[in-house]
């Protein structure tokens, strides 16, 4: 059985016009993944833009690979929504019975952590699930939780970059830069902890102290 977990990409963009459009969009998507199934196999919402589908038969990971782009060539075609032509993109995460778990939950868990890598990789894209997933989802939770102390602790510093002006020969300015210097790993990169920040609502604290 493969468990394959979908998630609309920026879908918010496409809300923001008004909840009429995003029900159409929801609506549309749902009529086109149904396309795709064979008799006995399951589609579901799972809740906002998450669709689940179950294929129950004896594929292989390349049979199933082949059915993701089938999913993925029917999401290239442009929706309607209020009489306007829009374009989506869609991250997949896909897990095995049994060898990725043995119960459905355990499964689509596993499907969500493949989902959510694509989602960190770069969106619109598809990725099975691995024992290296699941590291690095971990890996991503306890960031998540050193950079919430991180905050309490105030262990950001900040750099100051000057900005030169070849005309005037002089300064005019400067970029700042913030650091992230943890108590064990040493400086943190910004890639490393920016969009996690952005992600988890911690943008808006880490923003008031660097303006602070």
């Amino acid at each position: 059985m493969a468990t394959i977990l979908i998630d609309l990409d920026m879908f918010k963009d496409i809300n923001n016009l008004g909840h009429v459009a995003g029900d159409t969009l929801l609506k549309q998507v749902t009529g086109r993944l149904k396309k795709i199934l064979i008799r006995g196999e399951l589609l579901a919402r799972m809740g906002k833009t998450n669709f689940f589908i179950c294929l129950i038969a004896p594929y292989s990971r390349n049979e199933v690979f082949e059915r993701i782009k089938n999913i993925q060539d029917l999401m290239k075609e442009p929706f309607l929504v209020q009489e306007t032509l829009k374009e989506i993109t869609i991250s997949i995460g896909v897990s095995f019975y049994p060898e990725d778990g043995k119960d459905l939950n355990t499964l689509i868990k596993h499907a969500d952590m493949a989902m959510y890598e694509v989602k960190h990789s770069g969106r619109n894209n598809v990725i099975f699930f691995s024992s290296q997933v699941e590291e690095k989802k971990l890996e991503q939770i306890n960031m998540l939780q050193s950079l919430k102390i991180a905050l309490k602790q105030e262990q950001f510093i900040l750099h100051f970059q000057p900005k030169h002006s070849t005309n005037h020969k002089k300064k005019v300015g400067v970029e700042t830069l913030v650091r992230w210097n943890h108590p064990e790993k040493g400086f943190v990169s910004p890639d490393e902890f920016i969009s996690l920040a952005e992600e988890n609502g911690l943008i808006i604290p880490l923003s008031n102290w660097i303006i602070e």
